[in-house]
């Protein structure tokens, strides 16, 4: 009966030291992942921030609602309130919004990443709060919506591509604007837009919509690409221009050309060329 009672007050001990230990180790890793919360920098809603890492959080920022859509950029009517929050893709309530042509329009939808970012450049316009908002490729998030089709401003429509109505630095559509490397060419892209593709500048020449220079293409054409370099010679009896615009990836370019010399008039119409510009202008198409 001393032994047994000996084995229990042995086995008691043992437990109480593990008991213990277990104690001991769940308050060293508590004590290290609060030291390591604290160290650790946070990161902060990749809409809000853009992916960065802060050593802070930034200020709250309150969402407030609008009394109508507002366009940015040009292109994108943003829903002028909040929706709530979703943990699921909201397909209903897009519907319902839809079907009810709430503001006028029934093309409601989720934005994409792109479109994110350029609500959240323009977040003190359209009144954004701090949550994550919903987009493609996400499911869950607070919803505000968005539209682009037949309300795109700047813009002419070629197949299902929009194209800006002027260059890069320009102030109008007559302007060539800025001659830039093809690096800035992508760098300068305003939020929303990028370069269009070879596929697109050969629907854009097959569709009339377009002009180049003074007396290239339809001079009724919705779309002008005015020349890069304009040279006068002889009391305007000869002169030249031409003109080369970037494509995305830059293994083509686009060139158009022409001149007259002695009073003859030469004309090379716009073609797309293999090979990249180490300068050119710019420009962009509506990224949808």
């Amino acid at each position: 009966m001393v032994h047994y009672r000996s084995h229990c007050s042995q086995i008691s001990t043992i437990n109480m030291k593990r008991f213990l230990l277990i104690c001991i180790s769940l308050m060293v890793s508590c004590l290290l992942f609060a030291q390591s919360t604290i160290d650790r920098p946070t990161y902060v809603n990749e809409y809000r921030i853009k992916g960065a890492f802060l050593t802070k959080p930034l200020p709250k920022r309150t969402a407030r609602s609008l009394s109508a859509p507002v366009c940015v950029n040009g292109y994108l009517w943003v829903y002028p309130i909040d929706l709530g929050y979703f943990t699921y893709h909201p397909n209903d309530v897009i519907a319902q919004l839809n079907a009810q042509t709430k503001y006028g329009r029934s093309n409601w939808r989720i934005p994409t990443s792109s479109e994110l970012m350029t609500m959240e450049d323009n977040a003190a316009t359209i009144g954004l709060g701090d949550d994550i908002y919903m987009a493609t490729s996400h499911s869950n998030g607070i919803l505000r919506l968005v539209s682009i089709d037949g309300e795109i401003l700047n813009c002419v429509k070629v197949g299902n591509t929009y194209w800006l109505k002027t260059n890069l630095g320009a102030k109008s559509s007559n302007e060539h604007g800025s001659v830039v490397s093809y690096e800035d060419a992508v760098r300068y892209c305003p939020a929303g837009y990028r370069l269009p593709t070879k596929e697109e500048y050969e629907e854009l020449l097959a569709s009339g919509k377009a002009r180049f220079s003074n007396i290239l293409g339809n001079s009724n054409a919705e779309l002008y690409f005015p020349a890069r370099d304009v040279a006068t010679f002889y009391m305007n009896e000869t002169w030249r221009e031409s003109g080369d615009y970037f494509i995305q990836g830059n293994s083509y370019y686009l060139y158009f050309e022409q001149y007259r010399d002695a009073g003859y008039l030469t004309k090379v119409k716009p073609k797309i060329e293999r090979g990249g510009l180490s300068k050119g202008l710019v420009r962009y198409v509506l990224d949808k």
